[in-house]
């Protein structure tokens, strides 16, 4: 494989946090595109998408355009679903619906019983 090859398909990562987003956007780009984001790899054939929920990314290898090809579906698609009350919350530790609930007191953030026992 050439330099120039391996440069166009590097991997590169979608940041997701920060404080140009909600908190919760990485859970909402969840929601939306599933806990193996096969939604994406629906949207994007041939790549290979890795969630990283402690640093808020996805790495995924590409160029550049396809990068920001990536970016700005994610942020159309999540920003067109908002959040509504009455929805079933997704837990930050198993990327799952909730199952038997356990909201803390300090953050009000909702997690499976199960993965905060375990």
């Amino acid at each position: 494989m050439s330099l120039v090859a391996l440069h166009k398909s590097k991997q590169l990562n979608v940041h997701l946090g920060g404080s140009t987003f909600a908190s919760d956007f990485i859970e909402e780009v969840v929601k939306k595109f599933g806990p193996g984001l096969g939604g994406l790899k629906e949207r994007f054939p041939g790549l290979d998408f890795v969630l990283n929920t402690r640093h808020d990314t996805i790495s995924v290898r590409g160029t550049k355009e396809v990068i920001q090809n990536i970016r700005d579906t994610i942020h159309e698609i999540v920003r067109s679903t908002s959040s509504t009350p009455g929805q079933t919350p997704y837990c930050s530790i198993c990327l799952c619906k909730v199952e038997d609930g356990y909201r803390l007191e300090k953050c009000n953030h909702e997690f499976c019983r199960s993965c905060l026992v375990d």
